[in-house]
């Protein structure tokens, strides 16, 4: 009966972790998106005669973004190689990789 609680245990944690890494995998398209329209946005707004995109700030913050997105996708492909391999413990990766995409798309999105 213990074996049996502690089998079903584990399960769930694969379970779990699994869906952290989905969610931080997915906030990457997320911020992908957001990307886009911003980038569209910077280009087909006018502001004091100029386009958006020709202010500095403007090209900090989509700057940023596309930083967040590129460190939010390497953490995904890292988690992913370390779970293809048959890493036995990656619980603290998922839970980092979900926290942070979380983080870094709520951020874009504020941008």
């Amino acid at each position: 009966m213990l074996i049996n609680v502690f089998q079903s245990i584990q399960v769930a944690m694969k379970i779990l972790n699994n869906g952290r890494f989905g969610m931080g995998a997915c906030l990457t398209g997320t911020m992908r998106m957001l990307i886009t329209r911003a980038i569209d946005h910077a280009n087909n707004r006018k502001q004091f005669v100029s386009n958006l995109r020709e202010y500095q700030g403007i090209q900090q913050k989509i700057a940023r973004m596309n930083l967040l997105c590129y460190a939010n996708e390497s953490t995904a492909y890292m988690l992913c190689g370390n779970m293809d391999k048959g890493a036995p413990e990656y619980q603290l990766e998922a839970a980092i990789s979900k926290i942070f995409a979380r983080q870094s798309a709520w951020e874009g999105g504020v941008e």
